[in-house]
């Protein structure tokens, strides 16, 4: 029974913990993003897997979908993503 009545005791420690903390900001980038409506991604178009043009030219890969993953996550839309492509000495486009 004492077990049970420390068990309940930190559950409600952690919720009045979690409950107090303040609500988290993304900063700047996010809103920047969000202004724009749109991710960009660099992404290197010489890996097969990673992100390859089919032949109506939409990316393929690794890299186009996880571009597009974050922009549903952050804007709520799957295609609101650029992938502009990169030479892959440059680390950055």
């Amino acid at each position: 029974m004492k077990s049970l009545k420390l068990i309940g005791g930190i559950v409600v420690a952690g919720a009045c913990t979690l409950a107090s903390l303040p609500m988290a900001y993304a900063g700047p980038t996010l809103d920047a993003i969000k202004g724009r409506g749109m991710v960009v991604c660099g992404v290197n178009t010489g890996l097969a897997g990673f992100a390859l043009p089919d032949r109506e030219g939409n990316f393929k890969g690794l890299d186009a979908d996880t571009c597009r993953a974050i922009a549903a996550a952050v804007l709520g839309r799957r295609h609101s993503s650029a992938l502009p492509r990169c030479r892959p000495a440059r680390s950055m486009c």
